[in-house]
C-alpha cells in the first residue's frame, strides 16, 4: 500500500508535468508557414497602397493625412525646393560641410576634415568652435584646405 508521501509526490509529479506540457504549447507558437502568409498579406495590401497613390484617387479614406500646404512650403516640399542658398560666393562648392569642436570631440573632429579633404576635395569645411584647447586651435588654424573656423561662445557646453 502506498503511503501519503508518495501519494504526494505523485500529485505534485503530475500536476508539475501538465503544468510543463501547457506552459509549452500556450501561447501556439506561429509556424512558418503562417509567417509567409501574414507577410505575402502585408506586401499586398502595401502594393495595393502603392498603386493607388500611383494612379491617383479621388476618394479620400479615414486613414490620410490631410497637411496643410503652407507647412509643407516651408519644410520645404514644394514643386520648386531650395536646397542651396540662391547666390553663393563664385569659390563655394556646395554643400559645405558644417561641424563643431570641442576639446573632447577633437579627433572626430579632424577625422572628419581628413574625409573631407580625401573625398570631397574642394568643398568648405566650417567649424564652429566651442572650446577648444590653444593646441587644437593652432592644429585647426594650420589645416591646408578651405575651413573656417567660427569662435561660438557659450557659457557651457555639455559633453556626451
Amino acid at each position: 500500500m502506498m503511503s501519503l508521501k508518495n501519494i504526494a509526490t505523485l500529485c505534485l509529479f503530475l500536476l508539475t508535468t501538465g503544468v510543463a506540457l501547457w506552459l509549452i504549447n500556450w501561447p501556439p507558437s506561429r509556424s512558418i508557414e503562417t509567417l509567409v502568409t501574414e507577410t505575402h498579406k502585408q506586401i499586398s495590401n502595401l502594393n495595393i497602397d502603392v498603386q493607388k497613390r500611383l494612379t491617383g484617387r479621388t476618394k479620400e479614406s479615414k486613414d490620410d493625412i490631410n497637411l496643410d500646404s503652407y507647412h509643407l512650403e516651408l519644410l520645404g516640399f514644394s514643386d520648386t525646393p531650395r536646397l542651396y542658398p540662391k547666390s553663393v560666393a563664385a569659390d563655394v562648392v556646395l554643400p559645405v560641410v558644417v561641424t563643431v569642436a570641442t576639446v573632447s570631440n577633437y579627433e572626430g573632429t579632424m577625422k572628419l576634415v581628413d574625409s573631407v579633404q580625401r573625398h570631397l576635395k574642394n568643398h568648405t569645411v566650417v567649424i564652429y568652435d566651442l572650446g577648444l584647447g590653444s593646441y587644437e586651435l593652432v592644429k585647426v588654424s594650420h589645416l591646408n584646405f578651405y575651413i573656417t573656423l567660427e569662435l561660438f561662445r557659450v557659457a557651457y557646453v555639455q559633453d556626451y
